[in-house]
């Protein structure tokens, strides 16, 4: 399953890191990333987010003819 990870970081303002993952599972998509996020990143972030991957091209939606 494909996931995307995004983490909030910056210690004055926003911004964001995000990594795309191939894994069975949550977990493994959580151990994954976890070694993989920047320094820098990992050092002021606050929130980190996962959510399956959906192809921007490949979704449907509202008011598209299906």
């Amino acid at each position: 399953m494909a996931f995307q990870i995004t983490v909030r970081f910056g210690p004055t303002g926003h911004r964001y890191h995000t990594m795309q993952v191939q894994c069975d599972d949550v977990r493994q998509a959580l151990r994954q990333v976890a070694d993989e996020i920047p320094e820098s990143v990992a050092a002021h972030a606050d929130l980190v987010e996962l959510r399956p991957f959906v192809d921007p091209d490949a979704r449907t939606y509202l008011g598209e003819d299906e």
